[in-house]
């Protein structure tokens, strides 16, 4: 293998360590995900090539981690990279592959340069067996490009390598340290329904296909910017490749961009029949193969076994030096407001008045991660004609992820955009007449289970009377229900993409609602009639807030921009722009003199509305760096003097409304918190996660962490996103990627 070492910073060099039987000897490439050295057997003094990730298992995982390399350890096939043993020390997963002095494809050549097919064809004959071989038996590889494609000296053999395995993609799931410079190459050769979480064997058909595209012309179908691609690969046809390669048959060209088809469905039945379609078309053959062409048979295995059949029996773990642990988020870590706040005004305008501190309407900031698409019954047309449906930016993340824990880095703020992706067979249709299940006792409290959405419910908003229920979906409505019998009063169509954020005025007479289409829609409450649309965002809109008054909204976008503006003309009235990444929520505080922020960029940002002797309109008020990941809801208290903020660092965090300073975390839940609200008198919070669980607990804390609650709900079977007190504060409205709006008591 070729020498690709890098100095990455945060990179742990494991070199002159042991790992069970082997001895680390110099690094062959270096990552923030995994590190592959040149290594020796203690014992029978043979080298081999360990692969040991940065991240540590989670203990429950390990099983798994070994049962799955176990599997990998069995497949033997000339074309596929033998892996030896694997093993943990101290939950530092490592596998155990053969020494082979083979370079990868990737480093074949200078990058760019277009190649003829009859360069690659013994290669990818090589690859397409061995994926039949992996296919046959059950397996997916999941990372197919030109990096963990092995090929001989001589370019006459090639070796597939570097699998995925889950228990290890399972273990990292926020690898924020991963780096930026692996984006592209990462999103480029990944299949449409690989970015759901859904890897088949198809996809690795569409990666090889990719690496075909690449290889005959010298670039990647898609470029661009992260989004760009993202949008590309998911919706655009690739641009003909006998536009840029005039000399190539069109048959080759057919070839490869039916194993390019965006709808698993519509490419080759298996990578059997996509080899000899291939390898017709280069002989000249002008028609695909027909359905039913025979799977490729295996030679004998090569013959390099340096353990012999059996890996040697395994030694007593020995301490190795531990990767340094994530990082845990300080309780006293806010920043002060810098001592030249910084101003970003777009627009002059008079101070907004501010108003009399009271309890502010429940309005949730939007979830954001969305659920797949049910399974539809219709025949899936024709892929240029594809609909878009909204799935998961979970699972979306997890195909990320599952790629990053086995073949390289990925910036991981810019690659955790939801998205929205093309429908294989999926369907959101809004079912008419939607169920409803009241007064369940299963779980203590739920009064009121709403089914009216065919997807993830975004987000939840209470009438400031306590009547009536907005929720927004993935579903691209946004549905209003009566609070107690659940029956459906209004539905909202006028977005065309996911939706969400919902937020009710504190006058009660609109609703505001945003999403992925990149606008704010506001519109009446009573009979769904459009009020004003706001389009002065740049990139999807995933969160609003209004002012007390019912005058003015604030909107946070992936645009990384804050924007505050009038409801009556949509006129702009001031945007902050301090984030380094996109905003996933915004609050307006009670008395209408600030507003906070929280970001990808893993801040919570305050900045003043109204003119003071401290601050302009616009000045930042302080700049909170307590949490260790994205942060996701911002919440002020009724009194405006503290503020909660929930995060994917599993922690809710809550600090002074003044400067951000660190009161106490909660940290109870055992995966990422997605909301946080403030009961009507202040005295609770509620906070809503991916563990399936809301949790509601004390306010008044004497401690700097806690992880006591007053009442866990149990309702949900799935993730949960948002969160919403009624204004008496007896009940409270929940949503889930389970597609249910839920109204519980705490008990």
């Amino acid at each position: 293998m070729v020498n690709m070492q890098n100095n990455n910073v945060g990179v742990l060099d494991r070199t002159g360590q042991q790992l069970g039987n082997y001895r680390l000897i110099s690094p062959l490439e270096q990552s923030r995900v995994s590190g592959i050295y040149l290594s020796e057997h203690v014992q029978l003094n043979v080298q081999c090539i360990v692969r040991v990730w940065q991240t540590r298992l989670k203990e429950e995982l390990v099983h798994s981690f070994l049962t799955e390399s176990q599997a990998l350890i069995k497949l033997i096939h000339p074309h596929i990279l033998r892996m030896r043993d694997s093993g943990t020390e101290d939950l530092v997963p490592f596998v155990v592959m053969e020494y082979s002095p083979y370079i990868t494809l990737r480093h074949r050549g200078p990058k760019g340069e277009p190649r003829a097919l009859s360069d690659i064809l013994p290669a990818i004959n090589s690859v397409a067996k061995a994926l039949q071989h992996v296919h046959d038996r059950g397996l997916v590889h999941k990372d197919i490009r030109p990096r963990n494609i092995l090929l001989s000296r001589n370019n006459d053999a090639a070796l597939l390598t570097n699998f995925a395995i889950d228990a290890v993609t399972r273990s990292e799931q926020q690898p924020n340290h991963l780096k930026a410079a692996e984006v592209t190459e990462l999103l480029g050769y990944m299949a449409p329904e690989q970015m759901q979480n859904r890897a088949i064997p198809a996809s690795d058909q569409y990666a090889l296909a990719v690496v075909i595209y690449e290889w005959l012309c010298g670039e990647l179908p898609f470029h661009g910017s992260y989004g760009e691609i993202v949008q590309q690969q998911l919706h655009a046809q690739p641009p003909s490749l006998r536009q840029k390669v005039p000399t190539l048959s069109r048959a080759i060209e057919e070839v490869i961009f039916r194993a390019l088809e965006k709808d698993p469905k519509r490419r080759f039945s298996d990578m059997s029949m996509f080899l000899t379609a291939l390898q017709q078309a280069y002989n000249g053959a002008p028609a695909l193969p027909k359905a039913g062409v025979s799977g490729v048979s295996s030679s004998a295995p090569r013959p390099f076994i340096p353990f012999g059949p059996n890996p040697p029996p395994a030694q007593q773990p020995v301490p190795v030096k531990q990767a340094r642990p994530p990082v845990v988020p300080n309780p006293m870590a806010p920043i002060a407001a810098p001592m030249q706040p910084a101003r970003v005004v777009s627009t002059p305008v008079a101070p907004i008045p501010p108003a009399p501190v009271q309890a502010p309407a429940q309005n949730m900031p939007a979830a954001y991660q969305r659920p797949a698409a049910p399974p539809s019954k219709s025949t899936p047309a024709p892929a240029q004609k594809t609909k878009k449906v909204s799935v998961t930016r979970r699972a979306f993340i997890a195909g990320l992820v599952g790629v990053a824990a086995v073949g390289g880095g990925v910036a991981w703020l810019e690659l955790s955009r939801r998205v929205s992706l093309p429908q294989f067979g999926l369907g959101a249709s809004t079912d008419p007449t939607p169920q409803v299940n009241t007064n369940s006792q299963a779980d203590g409290g739920t009064s009121l289970i709403y089914r009216g959405h065919p997807a993830r419910v975004s987000a939840v908003a209470w009438s400031p009377d306590g009547k009536r229920i907005a929720s927004a979906s993935d579903d691209r409505t946004v549905q209003v229900c009566d609070a107690k019998t659940g029956s459906r009063i209004l539905i909202y169509k006028g977005h065309n993409a996911e939706v969400y954020a919902a937020s009710w005025s504190p006058n009660g007479k609109y609703i505001a609602s945003a999403g992925a289409d990149k606008t704010v829609q506001v519109w009446d409450a009573s009979t769904g009639a459009l009020l004003t649309k706001y389009t002065g965002h740049t990139n999807q809109v995933n969160a609003v807030s209004w002012s007390s008054d019912s005058k003015s909204i604030a909107s946070g976008s992936d645009d990384h921009t804050v924007q505050v503006w009038n409801i009556s003309d949509g006129k702009l009235m001031l945007t902050y722009a301090l984030h380094t990444a996109g905003v996933l929520c915004v609050a307006w505080s009670p008395d209408n003199t600030a507003i906070a922020s929280g970001s990808w960029d893993n801040t919570i940002q305050a900045f003043s509305t109204i003119q003071t002797q401290s601050f302009d309109v616009g000045d930042r008020i302080f700049d909170y760096r307590g949490h260790a990941a994205e942060v996701y809801s911002v919440a002020w208290s009724p009194n405006g003097k503290r503020i909660a903020s929930a995060s994917a660092d599993k922690v809710v965090q809550v600090g002074s409304g003044i400067n951000g300073a660190t009161i106490f975390s909660y940290m109870g839940h055992s995966d990422v918190v997605y909301s946080v609200a403030w009961s009507p008198d202040g005295t609770q919070l509620a906070s809503a996660s991916a563990d399936k669980t809301i949790q509601v607990w004390s306010a008044n804390v004497k401690q700097k962490t806690t992880s006591q609650k007053l009442f866990t709900y149990l309702g949900h079977s799935n993730t949960v996103y948002t969160v919403a007190w009624s204004p008496t504060g007896k009940s409270l409205a929940s949503g889930s990627s389970d597609d249910t709006l839920q109204v519980w008591q705490p008990l």
